[in-house]
C-alpha cells in the first residue's frame, strides 16, 4: 500500500504524487497491495519544530515484507567499494528525504555533484546550494528519529522539476521513473551485501517500522479552538492594517499591557505581509510554550520558513542570538557553558561590532551564507520590553531600524531593567500605537481584581 499525506495542490503534493505513481510503475499492484506486505508513506510539506531544519518537502517511509527488487541504471557503490550497475538490489526498507525545486535550466547551477538553484529576494539574485539544504535536511530528521529511540540511517534525493533529466547522484528530473528514484538515493548512500546479493535499507525493519507511527505521518486536524485562532491570525484589523503600511519603513511599536492583542496584531502583519509581499518574518520571543504555540498555528495554515518561500519563522531570543554568536566565533558550538556568560558574549560582540572590527559588510556575508537562518525583511519581537539593554543593541547592530516590530508590554518585567529599543531615532522613524483594552480578562476576573484593587488602595 501506498499512502499520501499532506495538503493537496503544493509543488510538493505534486511531487509526492508522482513518485507513488513512478513506485508503481516498477511494481504494479503495490499502491493497494496488503500493508502487511507493502507499506510506503510519502509525506509532504513536513514540519519538526525545534530542529536546525524545521521544513521538509517529502518524507518517505518503506518497509517490505515481501521481496522487492530493482536493477540500477546508473553505477552505483557497494559498501565494500565495487562498482555495480544492472545487478539485482533488494529493497528491504528505506527513509528519504526529498527537496523539491521547480527552477528550469538557467536557475540551475552544477558545479562537480553541488546542485544550486537560484532565487530572487527584494530584487537581488541569489544562489543556493540546494544539495546542501538536502543535506541539513538528512541531519535533521535523522536528529527527529533518533529523538524517538530509532537508529536508522536517512536516504536523500532531489527532485527537479524544471528539467527532464539530471545525471547526479542523489538527484532527478520530472521525467523520472522508480528505478531512477532509487537508484539516484543508491548513488550517494551506497548498497551492502548480503547472503541474497546486494541490499538497500535504512537499518533494521522493526525499528524502521517503528518510525511509520510518527506524527510526520499523521493528518493534524484543527480542533474548534485552533479554527478560531487561525481565522484570527488571517483576519485583518483596523489597526494592523494601519499598520502594515509602515512595515519595512519604519520601527513599529505597540505598546500595551498583558492581552492587549499585541502578539495577535503582530500575526496578523506577518501574514499579510507574506500573503501579499513574500516578506519573510522572524517571530522572537523567549517563552518556549508561546513559540511552540505559534508554530503549530502557523503550520496548521501551512506557512512556510524556507527563506525561497518566505513566510514565518519563530525563534526564541537565546537560541537565536546563540547562533549569531557562534556564526562569529565569540562561541564554542560545543561548549555546555555558553547560556551561563550569555550576556557578557552580547556584550562582547557588540563592541567588537561598535568598534569596527566586525563590519556591515561581515554581517552580510554571515546572512547570504545561511539565508535560511538569517535572511528576514521584518523582526518581530515579543516582550520586547523585558530584555537585556546588550541583547537588544545587539540585536539593532545586525539589523536594520525599520525592519523590527516591537510588543511593549510596558512593565511586564521577569528579566531585568525595562529595554529601551527606540533611543536616538527620530520620531518620523518610528511609528508607536498604544492599545488599552484588554482582550484576555474574562468581565467577572476583571470586576474582581478591580475590588481587590480598590481595597488595597484604602488599606493602611
Amino acid at each position: 500500500m501506498i499512502e499520501i499525506i499532506g495538503i493537496s495542490g503544493s509543488s510538493e503534493h505534486t511531487a509526492a504524487q508522482a513518485i507513488a505513481k513512478a513506485i508503481e510503475e516498477v511494481w504494479p499492484g503495490i499502491s493497494n497491495s496488503p500493508i502487511n506486505d507493502d507499506h510506503i508513506k510519502i509525506a509532504a510539506n513536513v514540519k519538526i519544530s525545534g530542529y536546525k531544519v524545521s521544513d521538509i518537502d517529502i518524507v518517505m517511509y518503506g518497509c517490505f515484507n515481501r521481496e522487492r527488487r530493482f536493477k540500477s541504471n546508473k553505477i552505483i557503490k557497494s559498501t565494500n567499494n565495487k562498482s555495480i550497475r544492472g545487478d539485482p538490489i533488494t529493497l528491504q526498507n528505506f527513509i528519504a528525504v526529498v527537496e523539491v525545486k521547480d527552477q528550469n535550466e538557467s536557475g540551475i547551477r552544477i558545479t562537480g555533484d553541488d546542485i544550486s538553484v537560484r532565487y530572487v529576494r527584494n530584487g537581488v539574485t541569489e544562489w543556493k546550494s540546494a544539495t546542501e539544504q538536502n543535506v541539513k535536511q538528512v541531519h535533521a530528521l535523522h536528529a527527529y528519529i533518533k529523538d524517538q529511540g530509532i537508529d536508522a540511517y536517512v536516504h536523500r534525493c532531489l527532485y527537479l522539476g524544471g528539467i527532464p533529466s539530471i545525471d547526479i547522484g542523489g538527484a532527478i528530473g520530472s521525467s523520472f521513473n522508480g528505478v531512477d528514484f532509487f537508484t539516484s538515493i543508491a548513488r550517494v548512500s551506497r548498497v551492502h551485501m548480503s547472503s541474497n546479493g546486494y541490499v538497500l535499507s535504512s537499518g533494521v525493519s522493526a525499528d524502521i517500522k517503528i518510525f511509520s507511527n510518527s506524527s510526520i505521518f499523521k493528518t493534524i486536524t484543527p480542533s474548534a479552538l485552533d479554527r478560531r485562532r487561525m481565522d484570527m491570525i488571517v483576519t485583518t484589523t483596523q489597526e494592523s492594517a494601519e499598520l502594515l503600511k509602515s512595515l519595512g519603513k519604519k520601527m513599529i511599536i505597540a505598546r500595551g499591557r498583558g492581552g492587549t492583542g499585541k502578539t495577535i496584531m503582530f500575526l496578523q502583519m506577518a501574514c499579510k505581509a507574506y500573503e501579499q509581499s513574500e516578506t519573510r518574518t522572524l517571530i522572537l520571543t523567549y517563552n518556549h510554550a508561546l513559540a511552540s504555540d505559534i508554530r503549530r498555528m502557523l503550520a496548521l495554515l501551512n506557512i512556510p520558513t524556507e527563506v525561497e518561500k518566505s513566510g514565518i519563522v519563530v525563534e526564541t531570543v537565546m537560541s537565536f542570538i546563540c547562533s549569531w554568536l557562534y556564526s562569529f566565533q565569540i562561541i564554542d558550538k560545543e561548549s555546555e557553558d555558553f547560556y551561563e556568560n550569555y550576556e557578557s558574549n552580547c556584550t562582547a560582540l557588540l563592541e567588537l561590532i561598535s568598534a569596527g572590527a566586525i563590519t556591515r559588510g561581515d554581517i552580510k556575508n554571515i546572512i547570504s551564507s545561511q539565508p535560511d537562518r538569517y535572511d528576514f525583511e521584518c523582526l518581530m519581537v515579543d516582550e520586547s520590553q523585558d530584555w537585556p539593554q546588550n541583547e537588544a543593541r545587539l540585536l539593532m547592530a545586525l539589523y536594520p531600524t525599520n525592519a523590527f516590530c516591537l510588543a511593549d508590554g510596558v512593565d511586564q518585567l521577569l528579566r531585568g531593567r525595562r529595554a529601551n529599543w527606540d533611543r536616538g531615532i527620530n520620531i518620523e522613524d518610528k511609528v508607536i500605537i498604544s492599545l488599552t483594552r484588554s482582550l484576555r480578562m474574562k468581565k467577572n476576573l476583571a470586576v474582581f481584581a478591580n475590588c481587590i484593587a480598590n481595597d488595597y488602595r484604602h488599606c493602611p
